[in-house]
């Protein structure tokens, strides 16, 4: 058997847990809830798997929020995202560096800042400044 084949099979009897990040045609979704099948089992004794009515909400920028049930072992390419850890830090970095970053996070919090709050006074750093001398045309 190959790789794919294995991971379809354990794809159908993984079940996502509330909270769990998976996709599903081909978005990522969080699962909202998951909910067993309460059918009764098959009248002639044929041993079938569960089915479970998982409710998902995207994760994707362009469809945030949106809701989407699936029957979790009928949906064709529905997968668990694997949990992904953080990277180990290998080292600080320079100090020039992490002083240009927070530069950037500032620029980042005055540009989605109250525009009628920026015009209100001079150049942070300036002071006062001087009068033009002579004629100012408006």
């Amino acid at each position: 058997m190959t790789n794919d084949q294995l991971m379809s099979l354990s794809n159908l009897t993984d079940v996502p847990e509330q909270g769990q990040i998976v996709t599903v045609r081909q978005r990522r979704y969080s699962v909202v809830d998951v909910l067993p099948s309460t059918l009764p089992p098959a009248p002639l004794g044929v041993p079938s798997a569960p089915q479970h009515l998982v409710t998902l909400s995207s994760i994707e920028d362009d469809a945030l929020g949106e809701s989407l049930q699936v029957v979790w072992e009928l949906e064709p390419g529905a997968r668990i995202s694997e949990k992904v850890e953080l990277p180990e830090p290998a080292g600080f970095d320079p100090p020039r560096r992490l002083d240009a970053f927070l530069d950037a996070v500032r620029w980042g919090a005055i540009a989605s800042a109250d525009v009628r709050a920026l015009l209100v006074g001079p150049p942070l750093g300036l002071g006062r400044l001087p009068r033009p001398r002579g004629r100012v045309e408006p």
